[in-house]
């Protein structure tokens, strides 16, 4: 098999485990529009960046590093089922690295995508 599919394989895997927490992945992806959404009328950072959207950037990197937290949390499990399966460790890791930045695009592209949408317009 190559290492392609040896990594696609862990990733795959590693996403099934992160979806069986289903309540607490949806809890994630909501954490950084509920801090955007609680931020829209503040008037602190006026300047070049407002604070709504530090607030939603600081969200999304918490929902990150939690949803990385979840990972390790279930990864002994998986990893020794695809140690014996003939995976080594060193293929694994990076799996689990390609799943956490898929998740971290998706995050970003609806957070910006709504904050984009939520935006105020200038005449």
């Amino acid at each position: 098999m190559s290492t392609t599919l040896r990594l696609r394989e862990a990733a795959v895997s590693a996403g099934r485990d992160l979806g069986r927490r289903r309540v607490a992945m949806a809890l994630l992806v909501c954490l950084p529009l509920a801090f955007y959404f609680s931020s829209l009328n503040s008037s602190i950072g006026a300047g070049e960046l407002p604070f709504k959207v530090i607030a939603g950037t600081l969200g999304m990197a918490w929902a990150i590093g939690s949803a990385d937290m979840f990972l390790l949390t279930g990864a002994r499990r998986v990893d020794e089922r695809l140690v014996l399966a003939g995976y080594s460790p060193w293929e694994l890791l990076p799996g689990r690295v390609v799943l956490l930045l898929g998740f971290a695009v998706v995050l970003v592209a609806v957070f910006g995508t709504v904050a984009a949408a939520s935006r105020p317009r200038r005449a």
